[in-house]
């Protein structure tokens, strides 16, 4: 069958179209088996984006073709090409046959042959090279088809730095219905993926009703399990980094302004674009970075967002979908990152380049709000995916090489998860955030000390924010004997070590003299790696104070003293954020002066500590906490000490000195 419409032969081809789509379906094979419902999701999908509910495509600009062939397909292309340099938006739809070969993917044409399918198939960089010249604003590339995660593979060897640079300030999104190994499912319906991406363009699927225009990642996160149809072990693969600022691949069928459907037209898409981020220099060195994942640098990332949230000041409406398009980009990129916390970081970077400005608009308090969310979400996922890695191989937080430095790497792996543990568990139990992600962090916490109990050691002051934060959640949920043992453990290692820690960050020369140390054990050393005064020590002290283990500890304090702790409070928690906080106060205080036993430890908190952090938080602000949270846990030299609970002094008589 031969092409519906071809915008190379449209009778209104003058001047370039601002939304221009190509639908393609396949049913009819020359050399392979044909399909049943191929033509009919092309149709539903060029009718939906061109005069349905979702429409925002020129039609008379626009084409479907319907089993058509190579040159048919080729055609169309030079003809969209020759008419439509710069268009707002353009979308490339195809259902049919995909065939993976040699590393590259190819879709199928009518008349392809899979015994030479590289000179009678559609090869994707065919396509991607294409919007690279097209030089849309937007590209969204949707394929229903076998095979189809296989797409992958080819973008890195199209979106290289010399043709980006020719027009970096553009996005581009890659759909594929099926995972690289996977088929892609149809019925009498149509195939199974595009069933789901038409609930959402008809509104039968909520994705929001607060925006004028759906990204297609919006919607790709609603389909996985919107519960009306299952794809059973069919994977959809997403991959996107949009450089316009709003996502603009349809419009919301479910978006009401005033009470009323909010009618658009093509005029009014480009007020919905963000213009903040078409900066030339910055949008390469975007694309340099992203090209460059899965590795990346936590510090060179948080510079890249800073700059780019420096530039989405000058039009807040759009930081939100513009802050979290580029954050949900860089988090799928670094998703093969042998950290299994790496997307989280991702967003936190984000969050560190926003949490300035939270007080400039409320724009900029929803788009941290979606990088808290995206947080919480994340280490949901993450320790779940740990979780499971553990079951099948118990050690699974031993480092692949093992070896000495396990003695203190895997001790500060130990501290990170239980870290997260208890920030997933503040995040939903005190902030009403979820995270969706089916775990039960109590058995997880259990499973941990089971099985690492032995490395929860104090190596370094890098473990203070995580031990905090897991012993303020286990208080709050009511984890007395997990979080007991934590504190015991920690104590009675602190006690052994006379009290060494090494200090935040240390370069790996340190490690190998600290770990040296803790063999030999002198009785004297002022060796520069030690920190002093300790906030490790002060966790673990206050981890006494909530627990009411005076009686455990109290006794051998003596032991430790001189040994000197402390608290710093910023002067804001709003600017958590810095390297190094320049404002604020640092209580110092250490045992033997005023200080001798765990109720003085409280005293010490209650009289000189806990004023000045009800005064930087006078009233709950929940994104600024939860990201002050995050970042403790990311950036582990500052303590959020606004999540420390009530800590009541205990009468004398109930102290008990063995």
């Amino acid at each position: 069958m031969r092409p519906v419409a071809s915008p190379a032969t449209s009778s209104a081809s003058a001047g370039a179209a601002r939304c221009v789509l190509l639908s393609i379906g396949c049913n009819a094979y020359q050399h392979v088996d044909p399909l049943g419902s191929a033509e009919q999701d092309a149709k539903s999908i060029f009718d939906a984006l061109t005069t349905g509910s979702a429409s925002i495509y020129d039609p008379e600009h626009s084409a479907l073709l319907l089993s058509p062939n190579r040159a048919d397909i080729e055609s169309s292309i030079l003809g969209i090409l020759k008419q439509h340099k710069g268009a707002d938006v353009f979308t490339f739809y195809f259902a049919g046959h995909g065939t993976l070969r040699d590393g590259s993917f190819y879709l199928c044409p009518c008349d392809a042959s899979v015994d030479a399918i590289s000179v009678t198939g559609i090869n994707i960089t065919t396509i991607l090279r294409a919007v690279c010249e097209l030089k849309p604003r937007q590209a969204y590339l949707i394929f229903d088809a076998c095979n189809s995660g296989g797409g992958a593979l080819d973008l890195t060897a199209v979106l290289r730095p010399e043709i980006i640079a020719q027009s970096p300030a553009f996005g581009i999104s890659v759909m594929a219905s099926a995972n690289i190994a996977e088929p892609a499912i149809e019925d009498a319906g149509g195939g199974l993926f595009t069933q789901k991406l038409l609930l959402a363009l008809n509104g039968s699927l909520l994705v929001n009703d607060t925006a004028p225009f759906l990204g297609l990642g919006d919607i790709v996160r609603k389909l996985p399990n919107d519960g009306s149809i299952d794809l059973g072990q069919q994977g959809p693969n997403f991959w996107d980094l949009n450089l316009t600022g709003a996502d603009t691949f349809c419009r919301n069928p479910a978006f009401t302004a005033n009470g009323q459907t909010h009618s658009t037209d093509f005029g009014t898409l480009r007020f919905h674009q963000s213009n903040n981020l078409i900066d030339p220099a910055l949008a390469a060195e975007i694309w340099r970075s992203f090209l460059d994942l899965p590795r990346f640098k936590f510090e060179d990332l948080h510079s890249l967002f800073e700059r780019l949230v420096d530039r989405m000041l000058i039009d807040l409406p759009a930081i939100p979908s513009s802050a979290e398009s580029i954050a949900r980009s860089f988090a799928a990129g670094v998703a093969t990152n042998s950290d299994t916390f790496s997307e989280v970081q991702v967003r936190a970077a984000m969050i560190r380049a926003l949490l300035p400005h939270i007080s400039k608009d409320d724009n900029i308090r929803a788009a941290i709000g979606m990088q808290v969310d995206a947080v919480v979400t994340g280490a949901g996922a993450a320790l779940k995916e740990l979780s499971q890695a553990i079951d099948a191989h118990r050690y699974a937080l031993l480092s692949r090489r093992g070896g000495h430095a396990d003695l203190y790497y895997l001790p500060l792996r130990v501290a990170q998860v239980l870290g997260w543990i208890g920030f997933l568990s503040l995040s939903e139990q005190s902030y009403g955030f979820k995270s969706n992600a089916a775990l039960n962090l109590k058995e997880l916490t259990a499973k941990i000390l089971k099985i690492y109990g032995n490395s929860i050691v104090t190596v370094g002051e890098d473990q203070a924010p995580h031990f905090l934060t897991f012993l303020v959640a286990s208080k709050a949920a009511g984890w007395s004997e997990q979080a007991e043992e934590v504190v015991g453990r920690l104590y009675l290692n602190f006690n052994e070590n006379l009290g060494r820690v090494l200090s935040n960050d240390p370069p790996p020369a340190d490690i190998f003299e600290y770990l040296i140390l803790r063999i030999a054990q002198p009785p004297e050393c002022t060796a520069p790696f030690l920190h002093s005064p300790s906030e490790l020590f002060s966790v673990i002290l206050l981890g006494a104070g909530m627990f009411n283990l005076d009686e455990e500890i109290d006794f051998s304090l003596i032991q430790l003293d001189h040994t000197h702790f402390s608290f710093y409070v910023p002067d804001s928690y709003s600017e958590f954020w810095q390297e190094a906080m320049q404002t604020g106060r640092n209580v110092v205080s250490r045992l033997g002066h005023r200080v001798w036993s765990v109720n003085d430890v409280r005293r010490t908190w209650r009289d000189y500590v806990l004023g000045l952090v009800q005064a930087t938080l006078p009233a709950k602000d929940r994104e600024v906490e939860l990201s002050a949270l995050a970042l403790s846990l990311i950036m582990p030299d500052r303590l959020p000490l606004f999540i420390v609970p009530d800590i009541p002094l205990l009468p004398e008589t109930e102290i008990t000195i063995a």
